[in-house]
């Protein structure tokens, strides 16, 4: 299967102000802080543990302290995937999620939308199907008959905010 993702990522960094406070909660308190925000992203990105960031003008090493994770409400960055279907070319009907589904409705993605997606290993909570086309004829791969098609849509992305300290 392959999918299109979206990725992008910001990040700010800050030194703590350590006026007025403490000995101990100066201790308590990280000497700098950074976070940073990954977006749009369709599964969870490589986040590293530590990092190395530059925050009032001196360099730290960070380790990673906190990751909140939020979903978009809204079905907004697109997505492309291909899903196969086994049967003659002259099926009557394709198995499809312990269904018989007539062969010409095979790609009627609004009704069976949340059957594909679960076929297609995609939520169905953030995916939102589309359109559907078939994107091959009819070949034969290891005994069976198998016909492609692709399946676009909309999903909603998740953004992961990471906050490191330094050590």
């Amino acid at each position: 299967m392959r999918r299109k993702i979206k990725l992008a990522g910001i990040f700010a960094c800050v030194t703590a102000l350590g006026l007025m406070m403490t000995a101990a909660a100066q201790a308590a308190e990280p000497q700098a802080v950074c976070t940073r925000i990954y977006r749009d992203f369709v599964s969870e990105p490589s986040i590293p543990e530590t990092i190395e960031f530059t925050a009032g003008g001196q360099v730290f090493a960070g380790s990673r302290s906190k990751t909140e994770k939020s979903v978009s409400a809204a079905y907004e960055v697109p997505f492309s995937i291909t899903g196969r279907f086994y049967g003659d070319e002259d099926s009557l009907y394709y198995e499809f999620a312990g269904q018989l589904i007539p062969a010409a409705q095979a790609l009627d993605f609004e009704r069976y939308q949340t059957e594909l997606l679960s076929y297609l290993g995609l939520d169905p909570e953030l995916y939102r199907l589309e359109n559907a086309s078939w994107s091959t004829d009819f070949y034969r791969q290891e005994g069976q008959t198998v016909r492609e098609a692709v399946f676009t849509g909309r999903q909603r992305s998740t953004t992961y905010r990471v906050t490191y300290e330094a050590d």
